[in-house]
């Protein structure tokens, strides 16, 4: 039982267990263990990101809700948050982001 490959899908798990009298799985696979850990680690990064880029348009007093569709300026966008859900093209995203900014920026300016 030891000499089990942990790499196993699920169908191929599933063919060994009925195979060998239906014994079950005692741990989850480290493979899912590492990739559950990688995936926080990296969404834990995302977030410190996105809060360093929401303090930087702070800095330049834009709020991001009007970059995000749930604020309340007269010019927004959608397309900070399609960023923050890996959404779109991150260009175009980048350029929607743009337009607000500069809109906000250059309306204090005045």
């Amino acid at each position: 039982m030891k000499n089990w490959i942990v790499l196993l899908n699920c169908k191929q798990l599933k063919q060994k267990i009925d195979g060998i009298g239906g014994i079950k799985m005692k741990d989850m696979p480290q493979l899912i263990k590492r990739k559950l850990r990688k995936l926080q680690k990296l969404n834990r990064e995302a977030q410190q990101l996105d809060n360093e880029i929401n303090e930087l348009f702070k800095d330049y007093g834009v709020d991001t809700d009007n970059l995000c569709a749930v604020g309340e300026g007269e010019l927004q966008t959608e397309a900070f948050a399609f960023i923050s859900n890996s959404e779109g093209d991150v260009e175009d995203n980048i350029s929607e982001i743009e337009k607000v900014f500069l809109y906000y920026v250059n309306k204090q300016l005045k």
